[in-house]
């Protein structure tokens, strides 16, 4: 098959040569869709590590909650800086490993995380207090930031109740 030939079977009506309208558009609309997916994917600023690090925090401050309300004395988390550690208080604070792990405090300045810094313990009831004695509860609500660079996540211990949403 010669040029010519190709070109005069491209010009006759009906032939089988080329590609329908409804083909172009949804190659286009399908290119579109993986364009839209792909910028989407590249523009988040979200790291993992650092969501995650901030959702095992949260498990850990209702972990102390929980040991607060079963055992009747205070327990919580000392954050400073880029760690934390967990601690019961019976007069003194006297530091615990968390569960999952075998060192008694979590350092996250190695993956470059940092936690504004505080002490949240848990009375009794579950409410969370100043101070590691537990026996001041909170007038407002805590709030925790746990960040990377310019991204952040924010934890919120609710006054009154405990509540960590």
């Amino acid at each position: 098959m010669s040029i010519t030939d190709i070109n005069k079977a491209a010009r006759t009506p009906g032939s089988q040569h080329g590609f329908t309208l409804l083909e172009v558009v949804s190659v286009l609309l399908i290119i579109g869709i993986l364009s839209a997916v792909v910028i989407t994917r590249a523009s988040m600023s979200l790291d993992v590590t650092m969501v995650a690090e901030a959702e095992a925090l949260k498990a850990q401050l209702r972990y102390a909650q929980r040991r607060a309300m079963t055992s009747g004395d205070p327990w919580g988390i000392n954050i400073s800086g880029n760690s934390y550690s967990m601690f019961y208080y019976d007069g003194n604070r006297n530091t615990v490993s968390m569960p999952g792990a075998t060192d008694t405090s979590r350092n996250l300045g190695s993956l470059g995380i940092s936690v504004t810094g505080a002490i949240v313990s848990f009375d009794s009831w579950g409410r969370p207090c100043t101070g590691d004695s537990g026996t001041s509860p909170r007038t407002s609500d805590l709030t925790l930031t746990v960040s990377k660079g310019s991204v952040s996540r924010t934890i919120t211990v609710t006054k009154n109740t405990g509540f960590i949403p």
